[in-house]
């Protein structure tokens, strides 16, 4: 408590990052309750996610955002904020022998997925001895980050899916001046060259490739639409449609 007390005094954070696990003697009911509370009467804006006091009955209607489990990815929707903490390998801090490298397709999935069911994805780093990042970690940041550089407006500011999950890959959008704009992440890229939205029953404006602009052929279905890929792939981790709605 006086270090809690310390930090938002001193420092007046935005958010704390607990993370307590499993039930204690000394951390009780109402030792937690007392901290939250604790912590509502010192900020009017700091956040506290769900490892507050990860095992307690009742925590996620206490805090303001949700940790999953390690390397945990819900397959729906949750409405509550919520985040996973994940890897690049098997190790939170830097090991020599860790050679189980996530390849950057996975990463690029896991941060995607996420977006698209209403969550945020925290990956770790672990430094090296000497403070440095190993090169495996820099070589996925940085193709992540090219990634980001053309695909980004997908998942900045974009808000999750609001039709059925996809079999190909994943959904957010993002309410325009004119209209709404969906985001097709698509990483299962079909032999047929098609892909079907299903339950997206609208009429669209226009279909593009974000990274390239070519602008595709979409025909409506009764259960869906159904999109026309284009010839050539732009990129073989996820390429990004967008598909956009008049109000």
């Amino acid at each position: 408590m006086p270090q809690v007390h310390e930090l938002i005094e001193n420092y007046d954070p935005h958010f704390f990052w607990f993370d307590t696990w499993g039930k204690s003697e000394q951390i009780t009911d109402e030792k937690v309750d007392e901290l939250i509370a604790h912590v509502r009467k010192l900020s009017d804006k700091c956040l506290i996610n769900s490892r507050i006091a990860f095992e307690y009955e009742g925590i996620d209607n206490k805090v303001d955002y949700l940790s999953m489990m390690d390397n945990s990815f819900p397959d729906g929707y949750i409405e509550k904020p919520w985040e996973t903490s994940g890897t690049m390998n098997r190790s939170w801090g830097y090991h020599l022998l860790d050679y189980g490298w996530k390849p950057t397709g996975e990463l690029l999935r896991n941060l995607v997925a996420n977006a698209s069911r209403n969550g945020n994805y925290q990956l770790n780093i672990g430094p090296m001895a000497d403070g440095t990042f190993p090169k495996p970690s820099i070589k996925r940041l940085k193709e992540i980050g090219a990634w980001m550089d053309i695909n980004g407006e997908a998942i900045y500011g974009a808000k999750p899916n609001p039709v059925a999950e996809q079999e190909w890959g994943y959904i957010t959008a993002k309410e325009m001046k004119k209209g709404t704009k969906l985001y097709l992440f698509v990483f299962d890229w079909d032999k047929s060259g098609k892909i079907k939205v299903e339950k997206l029953l609208k009429i669209p404006t226009k279909i593009q490739v974000l990274e390239t602009g070519e602008v595709l052929k979409g025909t409506n279905l009764k259960d869906g639409l159904e999109i026309i890929l284009p010839e050539f792939r732009p990129d073989f981790n996820c390429t990004v449609i967008t598909v956009d709605f008049n109000k």
